[in-house]
């Protein structure tokens, strides 16, 4: 859902636990490091806060390590189906950092701080569900980014709570349908040959500029 040509895994690190991201999806002038972090429920209530916190710590701890190591002169390298990537740091690259984490109450937020420390375009934290619910859509790395601003704008830097983002997730989605008309042209989600032709003409076009 991502666009499979520009994720990847890093398949560098200089030990255990000190990989440049979990995936990395590159493309366009755009670098967005994805760390991910999950606590199954606690058996204590008043530790839910606290886990939290922790997994939001784990993948900040993570990107702050690497972001110093790639701007030191390292790479970040991996291999997917289609290409081989080593990204060098680019001061002029749009570079997101982005915390998923999946526990009880998960959250979104913005580290404004961090981001501002590392000179990144953006820093936050959302919830592996709205991440999940944006691909089973058909959401892309630019819908995630749209989520991002809106979030931003609705919210500013306060916490958002896990339904609320969802909430948004489905307002934006209904939108982009209503907008594209699907519903007049194929009620109840029934497609028919004039929707394939579409749906195939979109996405060739799609990935033709996005490799210009």
């Amino acid at each position: 859902s991502l666009a499979a040509p520009f994720v990847f895994a890093p398949d560098n690190q200089v030990r255990k636990n000190q990989e440049p991201a979990d995936l990395v999806w590159a493309c366009n002038n755009c670098i967005i490091l994805m760390n991910m972090s999950e606590r199954k429920e606690p058996t204590k209530t008043h530790r839910i806060n606290s886990i939290r916190q922790d997994l939001i710590e784990h993948n900040l701890s993570q990107a702050r390590r690497w972001l110093k190591r790639w701007k030191s002169g390292s790479d970040i390298r991996g291999t997917n189906g289609y290409r081989t990537f080593s990204l060098k740091f680019d001061p002029t690259c749009h570079i997101i950092v982005l915390s998923i984490i999946k526990c009880v109450d998960a959250i979104g937020a913005f580290h404004d701080a961090e981001a501002k420390k590392f000179g990144l375009r953006c820093c936050a934290t959302l919830p592996q569900s709205s991440i999940e619910h944006l691909v089973r859509v058909g959401g892309t790395a630019l819908d995630v980014l749209i989520i991002l601003d809106q979030m931003r704008k609705l919210w500013g830097e306060k916490i958002v709570h896990e339904a609320d983002l969802l909430k948004l997730i489905n307002t934006y989605v209904q939108n982009m349908w209503k907008a594209a008309g699907l519903e007049e042209r194929w009620p109840g989600g029934k497609t028919d040959e004039a929707f394939t032709e579409a749906t195939y003409f979109l996405l060739v076009s799609r990935r033709r500029r996005s490799h210009e």
